[in-house]
């Protein structure tokens, strides 16, 4: 173990050496030739034709008293060379890359000489925080999903019978967040393009459609991250004081909801689709703040690996650091539910909370057919998991995710819930309470054998208006509810409804009253 440690610190310092021979001749004094003019500046012109001025002056005794005061300035700035010390040109000079300017700055991909674009540029010092024997213990940054992203400039689209479906990255939206160790690490001032309640656009969206509110969400939803007002001092964020907020992340993880929208489950025959809530661009921030349990947690408590984040998969229950269980201790949790995820159940609905047609779980068959949340868009389910975090509200949790008359995942509907296992002398069917009712109501039941319990719910007319109960059940007294929802996911009018039990050879019916 020794020995491999002394190779590795042997290959870092090979690695220290190389970089500063190459630049040995360059002094910082060299640099504050120029960099020391209080006024030297740097006039840019975007795509769209505005221009904006960039201050090149850096000030010594500020960078004197910052972390990185030991360092020469050509061990982060690499690209700099004594041949283009004082002109900075060549072919792999100060190359700037579109990215890192968090959400608005013109989209065009196209970058010309003399037309580079502002602010956090994707630059050789951007990376090179752990390529130049510094901070190699984040190497893993380099291939992780925060940084890998921007690059897929090509559009992930395909076809699957007959409609197309797929992450369109034609926009560059992703472009501009996905970057560098710089782009959280670079201490910038964090600007929202403009003010306002983004949670009830949100809504609004939701209920009524895209509408006029678009432009109205777009700007609500953007921030810059203007690294301008830091040039002079190079200050660098560390880790401790990106933890104790969330303002970088928020920069990047805040967007809008679209109305529900129909898309495929599998792209395999006979291309099962199910509605779900389109999610364009990241929008955790707003499902955070409506967390019943998790509003006041800053990201890093349950991000804390963000230099490694795995894959596209996005499982974080299989990988990732993010698992429910390094907090909380599971009890009371059915033992068939194994390949349920967590989050599954535990957060607020995007379709049915609504009351709509939509499904807010599926079935993933590549994933052992593991449950999880649904999310739909470009058209496909995804899953990018929601934040809204809650305790599940047992009688409705299970009814409107996943067994309820219709579901696309498969799963029975099963609604009871044990209150005592102690087999009673017969079988009997209680008096809702309370009744009359509004939003719910509970049912109890007793069992005194196994038995195939269905429970159904009527109108006056003998019309069929949703099941309550489908399953073996072994015997114990238990107790079902009803929310006013029907089988298709809608609220029933007011009035007098029948529930039925049909439990091996006895049947019974009762009468309640739902109001409004």
């Amino acid at each position: 173990m020794f020995k491999r440690l002394r190779l590795s610190i042997l290959a870092v310092s090979a690695t220290l050496l190389v970089t500063l021979s190459l630049h040995a001749q360059i002094t910082r004094q060299q640099c504050y030739l120029c960099h020391s003019n209080a006024s030297l500046s740097k006039t840019i012109t975007l795509s769209n034709g505005t221009t904006e001025t960039i201050p090149l002056f850096v000030d010594s005794l500020k960078y004197n008293m910052s972390k990185h005061r030991n360092l020469l300035c050509v061990q982060c700035h690499t690209d700099i060379t004594q041949s283009n010390l004082f002109t900075h040109t060549g072919a792999n000079s100060l190359v700037k890359h579109y990215g890192g300017w968090a959400r608005f700055s013109a989209k065009n991909d196209t970058i010309t000489p003399g037309g580079e674009r502002t602010r956090n540029y994707y630059t050789a010092a951007a990376m090179s925080c752990n390529k130049n024997g510094c901070h190699a213990q984040h190497a893993g940054f380099d291939s992780s999903t925060h940084h890998v992203t921007w690059r897929q400039r090509q559009a992930h689209v395909r076809t699957v019978n007959g409609e197309s479906v797929g992450e369109a990255y034609v926009n560059n939206d992703c472009n501009r967040c996905h970057t560098s160790c710089a782009t959280c690490h670079f201490k910038s001032n964090k600007i929202q393009a403009s003010t306002g309640n983004v949670l009830a656009i949100w809504d609004s969206l939701q209920q009524f459609g895209d509408g006029g509110s678009l432009a109205r969400v777009g700007k609500m939803t953007e921030y810059s991250m203007d690294w301008t007002v830091n040039v002079a001092s190079h200050t660098i964020d560390t880790g401790d004081s990106l933890r104790a907020s969330n303002a970088v992340c928020q920069s990047c993880h805040i967007g809008y909801y679209k109305p529900p929208m129909n898309g495929f489950l599998s792209e395999d025959p006979p291309y099962p689709k199910a509605w779900g809530t389109n999610i364009r661009r990241h929008p955790q921030i707003q499902e955070n703040a409506l967390s019943a349990n998790h509003s006041s947690k800053k990201c890093a408590q349950c991000h804390s690996n963000v230099h490694a984040y795995p894959g596209r998969r996005h499982n974080w229950q299989d990988e990732g650091d993010v698992k429910c269980q390094t907090c909380h201790t599971m009890t009371n949790h059915y033992p068939q539910h194994t390949t349920v995820d967590c989050i599954s159940c535990h957060f607020t609905g995007f379709g049915r909370s609504k009351g709509q047609i939509a499904h807010d779980t599926w079935r993933w068959p590549l994933q052992n057919n593991r449950v999880r949340p649904l999310i739909m868009k470009y058209n496909e389910a995804i899953n990018w998991y929601p934040h809204q975090i809650v305790k599940p509200d047992t009688h409705s949790v299970c009814a409107s995710k996943c067994h309820y008359q219709g579901n696309l995942i498969g799963a029975s509907i099963i609604n009871s819930v044990p209150v005592s296992r102690v087999a009673p002398r017969e079988f009997a069917l209680e008096q809702n309470f309370p009744n009359p009712f509004n939003p719910s109501t509970t049912i109890r039941f007793a069992v005194p054998a196994k038995a195939h319990v269905k429970i159904a719910v009527y109108d006056m007319l003998g019309k069929y208006v949703t099941s309550l109960a489908n399953e073996l059940t072994e015997p114990g007294t238990y107790k079902v509810y009803w929310d006013g929802i029907d089988h298709a996911g809608s609220a029933v009018a007011s009035g007098v409804y029948l529930y039925r039990i049909e439990a091996g050879s006895y049947i019974a019916s009762k009468k309640m009253l739902f109001v409004k």
